[in-house]
């Protein structure tokens, strides 16, 4: 990629033991994200993400194992 003065690529991995929200909870989460955004406005330029909710997750409608939820966005092609 070329450089580009001002713009900045990010990524964060967050991986937690338990996490508990107000319908239920989930083990062995894993997150991780990239993105990228210009140093003058705070709005991402494009990003992607990745939730792994682990080995179990319950929640209020029944339990699931070994879920994946997958997001991407970014501004359309001109």
């Amino acid at each position: 990629m070329p450089r580009r003065p001002n713009i900045v690529q990010a990524e964060i991995k967050l991986n937690a033991g338990r996490v508990g929200y107000q319908m239920g909870f989930a083990r062995d989460t894993r997150l991780v994200g990239t993105w990228t955004h210009s140093l003058t406005n705070p709005v991402p330029i494009s990003g992607q993400g990745e939730c792994f909710p682990g080995a179990r997750r319950n929640a209020k409608w029944g339990i699931t194992t070994n879920g994946h939820l997958r997001a991407k966005a970014g501004y359309p092609a001109t």
